[in-house]
Formats: C-alpha cells, structure tokens, sequence
C-alpha cells in the first residue's frame, strides 16, 4: 500500500454523533444503497460533512459503508476524488428539478416567492450546510467549482421572473439579481444559524412558517404602511 493511502487509515472510528466532532450527523443506513459505490458514496457523504476533508478517513468512510478500504480504492483512485464526487453529488452544478420550476408570469407573485424559500429550506438541509462551511475552510477552489454554476443558474432563472414583475409593475424597480440574493440570504442564514447553534430551540423556528414569512418580510418589508 502506498504511503499516501496508509496515512489516511489513522484516526479513531467515526460513530454518528460522537463527543468532539464538531458536527453531528443522524444515523443513517448506507446499506440500504445497492451498489457498493453507492453505498460508499453515502458514507463518504454523511464522514465528509461531520469530519470535513482533513478529518474524513477512508477507513471510517468504510466502516460506515459496509465494506473494507480496498473495495473504496477500487471505485474511487483518491480520497480527493471521493470527496470531488461527494460535493458533486451535494453540491454540483445542476439544480434539482423540483427547486424552481419555471414560473408562469401570470401566476401569483408572492405564492410563487414563497414556494422557493420552502424550496430551499429543504435544498440546504443539515448535511448540505455541514459540506459547505467545510469545504469553504478546506477546499474552498474546489466548493466554488461545483457551486457557482448552481448559483448562477438559479439567480438567472429568479432574476428573469423577478424582473418580468418588475416589468408587470408587481414589484419595484430594482436589481433583481440583487433581489434574487436576498431572498436566498435570507433563508441560507436561517439555516446556518441553525445548524450552528441548535437552532430548534429558538423562537421563530416553525418550519411550516419560516419561508411564507420571510417571503412576507422580503417583498414587504416590515414597515406598517
């Protein structure tokens, strides 16, 4: 075995949730995947985001999957590439098809606002979140190659129906690239804060509420006109 692949087996076992990592992750069940790469791919996923680069072994993304080190090196030649496929994977550059379908410009401008924040609420779930701010610390040229398209195909999809509503007089005349961002803002450090410091206990945490309420805040402000 080479040297570069026997420094990655050190390190003590992940468990899910375990004292001293600084995220932890619920359990899941890698085997429930077919395929070992998918399997592998799971686990790498879930050690990636608890453990970040540097943290993550190849052995413990083993023993959550299910198979041992060699069959990790068989599907994938680096740990490097593991991790490109993970935040491919989590973070790449297609949209998931169900985040903004393409809005009808007649349809009702703050029921289809509020529709992507809860949309996003559930784009930037815990293992998401975990990913990013890992690999924004660890890897952050790579982060930015698998995220920027992604970001900048949803602000061109958001900002062209933003500005037909501006265009319709629905909306003010502003930027709407910059509206597209706020917006995005302003549920991503919902979701930051809560990830990062257990958000589930504070005031204003009601899921079913957080994205029709932001969406009020954004397109009204908080003025009482």
């Amino acid at each position: 075995m080479s040297p570069s692949r026997q420094s990655l087996q050190t390190g003590p076992r992940i468990v899910p949730g375990e004292a001293g990592s600084a995220f932890s992750l619920p359990r899941s069940s890698p085997k429930k995947f077919k395929s070992s790469r998918d399997r592998v791919l799971a686990a790498a996923t879930a050690v990636f985001a608890a453990r970040g680069y540097r943290g993550a072994s190849t052995q413990r993304i083993a023993e959550r999957a299910g198979v041992n080190q060699a069959t990790v090196f068989r599907i994938f030649n680096s740990k490097r590439e593991l991790y490109l496929k993970v935040l491919e994977g989590k973070l790449g550059a297609d949209l998931p098809p169900w985040l903004l379908r393409t809005p009808d410009a007649n349809s009702d401008h703050e029921q289809v606002f509020s529709e992507v924040a809860e949309r996003l609420e559930v784009l930037f779930d815990p293992t998401f979140i975990r990913l990013l701010l890992a690999g924004g610390l660890e890897q952050p040229q790579q982060l930015k190659k698998c995220l920027r398209p992604r970001l900048l195909s949803f602000y061109s999809v958001l900002g062209e129906y933003i500005q037909e509503r501006i265009r319709s007089g629905a909306l003010r005349d502003l930027d709407p690239a910059s509206m597209a961002r706020a917006l995005v803002g302003m549920v991503f450090y919902e979701r930051i804060f809560n990830e990062l410091l257990g958000g589930r206990g504070l005031p204003g945490n009601d899921s079913e509420r957080v994205g029709k309420t932001f969406t009020n805040i954004w397109l009204h402000g908080v003025l009482k006109h």
